[in-house]
């Protein structure tokens, strides 16, 4: 992110660069609970995140993109589809309902992005990442098993095949972050 704000910035584009959870005026509550709170249900997690993208939208991004000026956020609805309800659909049918409910949200109430970025990593390789990264402390996602963060890629992915017609950039974690820089600016430059 900061390399990518560094280039709008020498560019002199007008942007904004958001948390998907934690720039609203809720967001820091939410994006803390999400992070320290350990006996937090899957579905409070769901719920609230999808409270916190209507917030973000309503304070955020709507003004920005009144003035016209361009918008990135670190996460959005996909991030809240792979993170929040796919890891947790196979443990029993009925929370199959929540598609659904995800479904009429994305629809309904959320802005649809003009571009979806993936930084696609192998979960183990990302967690390693993590670990080294200096002074890091992990929270309470960050401490799942790579099982959990397997499907959580494997969420992104179901996520692109039910909405294809989004445009997407995937890239290679494994790639330097100038080389996947450029593959970010040259899609912007065509939006």
């Amino acid at each position: 992110m900061t390399a990518l704000q560094q280039k709008l910035n020498h560019n002199h584009i007008k942007h904004h660069i958001y948390q998907g959870l934690g720039s609203s005026t809720i967001g820091p509550s939410i994006r803390h609970f999400f992070l320290h709170g350990h006996q937090v249900h899957f579905l409070t997690r769901f719920y609230l995140s999808i409270a916190n993208m209507t917030q973000t939208q309503t304070e955020l991004i709507n003004p920005a993109l009144a003035r016209n000026e361009l918008v990135i956020l670190d996460r959005w609805a996909g991030s809240t589809y792979a993170y929040q309800l796919y890891p947790f659909l196979t443990k029993d049918p009925k929370h199959h309902s929540l598609k659904t409910i995800f479904e009429i949200t994305q629809t309904l109430i959320l802005i649809q992005p003009a571009l979806t970025i993936f930084l696609d990593l192998e979960p183990r390789l990302s967690k390693e990442r993590k670990q080294k990264s200096k002074g890091h402390q992990s929270d309470i996602i960050e401490r799942q098993p790579v099982a959990y963060f397997q499907k959580v890629r494997t969420g992104y992915g179901d996520y692109f095949t039910r909405y294809p017609n989004r445009l997407k950039l995937i890239l290679n974690g494994k790639e330097t972050v100038q080389s996947n820089l450029q593959k970010i600016i040259k899609i912007l430059g065509a939006i």
